[in-house]
């Protein structure tokens, strides 16, 4: 199904657009709206020279395209929501018939996960921080000098003067009241900004207290909100705790049906059509054929969920020479806003594979007979998914140091006695393994390599030997699935270089797929690959690298500095290369 474009170049259809769009806004017919604000979308990417040929028709489609999006609040997204607040929210104000704060409240109610709520209101009260316009006319007092009435030095001046915490009703009828600023405004001024202060702290109310929650009127008995009406207990939350999400029962039941009357349908497209949508909607001009089939790969691999969002980043800023784009932040970010926003259509239009299927539903086999048969040896190694914090990264450090010192004591003192710490009951594990999972000559060596077990130094000249409390023996992988998955640092260096390592995992990666089940072992090692510490660490240092502004040499160098774990610079480009070739 094509989408139908709008001639936006043709003066007499934005006259009638503009028509249609009246009616809309008039009788704030959101379905109508959303769809035309989609099409007037659409339809830019395709004009997206309009502004330097003709400047005002252009600033008259977007004032138009505002308006529309902002009546069409109720399907739009939280990244789109977050968006409007930092670039448009002055618009909603002046905009008749627009009921933000009660609409706001019926997107938060979509969202059953309490903490999420949270999350999504600290970045928007972040967007509105950011926000440059001008909401009132004269310049404003800001710590003894004059500057813009924007939204961003509004809030600035009243975070200055109350902090960034919740303010009591008081301290902000005073600040309505008798702040300079305030007092040369006219009443519709005043009401603009007693209504953005207003909606300022609405959002610092958490969610998990019953003066934030969505739900109406709410009682905290110990942990558990009862939400309540009249005098009846209609629904209860249960806070556990932060691990646990806070999920309504009732909200569980009603969320699906909510979103399937919020969302109307929209025309499907496929993964090359979206791409195009993104190079003609910003603009992109690419000085080489290769580098606009780059582009393609990278933005491909985003929408399919190939690649999350802190590697896309990575790679649009990487450097051409090592396989990136070479972009700037300012483009990076717009690039991946307009991802987000094609994502869920091209989602939606391809249909996996039939190998995918079976990808998927052998992974899921593998994994419900792993917990049968091993639980707890595998859960013991079982590494934390998704985003990884800093502090379960460096909770492997020191382990690694007391090995690090008991192999150089070894050199340096010469000590001869060892006491082995391999029971017979991982002999007899070892034999079962290599009866169960018989490997090619190659990882046969690798395995016997990581079956060397710590060794505990007895000093020459003392009798009694005071054991190393803290270290502590790696189990044995099980599978060489589970062997990619605990893979450590340590063990990625003692393979050789880093160039060698990588070449490793390529081939153990590639021997699940020729010799353990085709392509559904394949997948389940290069996710196994994914949770490993090697590829964590190379996250971690590019989220912070993107985070911190600064270059990804910078950051290893800082924290080798600090004495955390750390990739080196050859390293973390050899995990980035390694990635490109397994295409996840």
């Amino acid at each position: 199904m094509t989408e139908e474009k709008l001639d936006l170049s043709d003066k007499s259809v934005l006259e009638k657009v503009e028509k249609q769009a009246a009616d809309i806004l008039e009788y704030t017919k959101t379905k109508e709206s959303f769809v035309l604000m989609r099409k007037i979308e659409s339809s830019l990417r395709d004009y997206f020279d309009l502004e330097k040929k003709d400047s005002l028709l252009w600033q008259r489609w977007q004032n138009l395209l505002v308006k529309v999006r902002w009546i069409s609040f109720p399907f739009l997204n939280f990244n789109e929501v977050i968006r409007m607040f930092e670039k448009n929210l002055v618009d909603a104000f002046n905009l008749e018939g627009c009921l933000l704060e009660s609409e706001l409240k019926v997107k938060f109610l979509v969202v059953p996960l309490l903490e999420e709520r949270d999350n999504y209101k600290k970045e928007l009260r972040e967007a509105m921080l950011k926000n440059s316009q001008k909401i009132t006319s004269a310049d404003i007092l800001v710590n003894g000098k004059m500057v813009q009435p924007t939204v961003s030095n509004w809030l600035g001046e009243y975070n200055r003067l109350f902090g960034t915490g919740e303010v009591g009703q008081l301290e902000q009828m005073k600040f309505l009241t008798a702040n300079p600023n305030i007092l040369k405004l006219s009443s519709e001024e005043k009401a603009k900004i007693k209504r953005l202060v207003a909606l300022y702290e609405k959002l610092k109310l958490s969610s998990l207290t019953p003066e934030g929650i969505e739900e109406g009127g709410a009682i905290k008995r110990g942990d558990r909100l009862e939400i309540m009406e009249g005098d009846k207990v209609v629904d209860v939350i249960r806070l556990g705790e932060p691990k646990i999400p806070a999920l309504s029962i009732r909200m569980r039941e009603e969320k699906k049906e909510i979103e399937e009357e919020q969302i109307p349908s929209l025309p499907l497209i496929g993964l090359s059509q979206a791409v195009d949508n993104i190079v003609r909607g910003l603009g992109l001009d690419f000085v080489s054929p290769d580098q606009k089939k780059r582009f393609q790969n990278i933005a491909g691999s985003f929408l399919q969920d190939a690649r999350g969002e802190i590697e896309t980043r990575i790679i649009l800023k990487r450097d051409p020479k090592i396989g990136g784009a070479g972009l700037d932040d300012k483009i990076v970010d717009e690039i991946i806003e307009d991802l987000k926003e094609q994502k869920p259509r091209v989602k939606l239009a391809e249909k996996p594979g039939p190998d995918e299927t079976q990808a998927a539903e052998s992974f899921a086999e593998a994994e419900s007979s792993q917990k049968k048969e091993g639980a707890e040896a595998v859960q013991s190694f079982q590494p934390k998914e998704e985003k990884v914090e800093e502090k379960v990264i460096e909770e492997v450090q020191p382990s690694h140091e007391k090995i690090a010192e008991a192999e150089s004591s070894q050199k340096e003192e010469e000590v001869g006695a060892v006491q082995s710490l391999q029971s017979k009951d991982e002999e007899s594990e070892e034999k079962n393994a290599e009866e169960i999972l018989p490997l090619q000559e190659k990882i046969a060596e690798i395995e016997s390599q990581k079956e060397k077990e710590v060794e505990v130094i007895q000093p020459q000249k003392e009798k009694k030997v005071e054991p190393l409390e803290e270290i502590k023996v790696k189990p044995r992988a099980y599978s060489p699935v589970d062997e990619l998955r605990t893979l450590t640092l340590a063990d990625w260096r003692r393979w050789g270089t880093a160039q060698q390592a990588a070449e490793m995992v390529q081939d153990k990666i590639n021997l699940l797929a020729e010799e353990e089940g085709g392509l559904s072992k394949k997948a389940e090692g290069i996710k196994a690959w994914k949770e490993s510490e090697i590829n964590r660490l190379y996250l971690k240092i590019g989220e912070e690298s993107i985070n911190n502004g600064v270059s990804v040499k910078e950051i290893i160098v800082e924290r080798q500095k600090q004495g955390h774990l750390t990739l080196t610079e050859e390293e973390f480009n050899t995990v980035v290369e390694l990635n490109e070739k397994l295409r996840f």
